[in-house]
């Protein structure tokens, strides 16, 4: 925020170098003229603007070296563009340059100060600040659903039309080819079927639910295929082990399954929901225990299940009675006030 300040003050300095009324020629002339409040009212939103801009930008990228050049590059761009901008004195021009808060900034400055900004209000300046912050703000959590990245798994274009859609489940469920046709062929007519090296079968299974079904799982790194089109089914009440020597993509597959990685192709389907198309309504039905323990040393047992329970998104007045229940089931009632380091 310190270089953010001297940096539009600087700015302000080289413009007021070309003014020729020399009585303007003071930087900060603005704290002189204008009220305390209204200089703690245009740095508070101009600064909530910024984070709020920050915040869309962030995520077109993932490594932060690459964000920290190309984002100092682009706000200097858009300082001295929109320097040169406001010279024309232009009513449409300073909405434009209002758009982005840094210029903004700057405009609240001059107008406080009596340059450059004529018929342009300090209110006017605010109000388009605002406007910023919940532009950017509504662009950052729709760019952060819908923007690829190398973990997660981006949603649709239109994911918020979701919810307007009508019978699109029975719909759906009436035109969808049925798992089992799709994944058997002439060679393999069982119904336990599963596209696994060494597969054990599973007696009864005509009478066991399918809770997980994986049709086809692709996932690509560039040229390398890490899961290489891998079908199989996994049955309420059994307890599927999933083997392989190192580098076979297991862990790659677990990613896949839990929506920590895009998939490149196939399907997976949980108890009849489409992980692709109903990614959160999965995501409230599953649980994974990942390989390496996940705790935190200033937390005390019972805190871990709460925090556990609230991402999960449990109903507050819930949250106590499955905290007691999961402390019963795994003996660990005695121990719920201990730290865990």
């Amino acid at each position: 925020m310190v270089f953010f300040t001297c940096f539009v003050l600087l700015g302000i300095w080289i413009g007021d170098l070309f003014e020729a009324d020399s009585t303007s020629r003071t930087v900060f002339s603005y704290f002189i003229k204008s009220t305390t409040s209204e200089t703690i009212e245009l740095y508070v939103f101009c600064s909530l603007s910024t984070v709020s801009f920050i915040l869309s930008l962030s995520t077109f990228f993932s490594d932060p070296k690459v964000a920290s050049s190309v984002g100092g590059l682009l706000y200097a761009a858009i300082s001295i563009v929109s320097m040169i901008a406001t010279s024309q004195k232009r009513e449409e021009i300073y909405y434009i340059v209002c758009l982005f808060p840094q210029s903004a900034l700057t405009l609240g400055v001059r107008n406080g100060s009596g340059m450059y900004v004529e018929g342009f209000s300090f209110h006017r300046i605010i109000s388009m600040v605002l406007f910023d912050f919940f532009l950017y703000l509504i662009l950052y959590l729709y760019l952060d659903q819908v923007v690829k990245d190398e973990n997660g798994v981006r949603k649709p274009l239109l994911f918020f039309l979701d919810a307007l859609k009508t019978n699109k489940e029975s719909a759906a469920s009436s035109n969808e080819v049925p798992m089992k046709e799709m994944l058997m062929s002439s060679e393999n007519v069982q119904s336990d079927f599963s596209s696994a090296k060494f597969h054990e079968m599973i007696h009864g299974a005509d009478y066991l639910k399918k809770s997980v079904q994986i049709s086809n799982l692709t996932k690509k790194f560039g040229g390398f295929t890490a899961v290489d089109n891998i079908s199989f089914p996994i049955y309420e009440g059994q307890i599927f082990c999933l083997l392989g020597h190192n580098g076979a993509g297991k862990t790659t597959t677990i990613n896949m399954l839990t929506g920590l990685l895009e998939i490149d192709g196939g399907k997976v389907v949980y108890d009849e929901e489409d992980l692709a198309e109903n990614m959160e309504k999965v995501r409230s039905k599953i649980g994974v225990c990942t390989q390496h323990d996940i705790l935190f040393e200033k937390l005390r047992v019972c805190e871990h299940l709460e925090l556990i329970a609230k991402l999960r998104k449990l109903p507050e007045n819930d949250i106590p009675a499955a905290v007691e229940e999961a402390l019963r089931k795994v003996n660990l009632v005695n121990e719920r006030d201990k730290f865990s380091e």
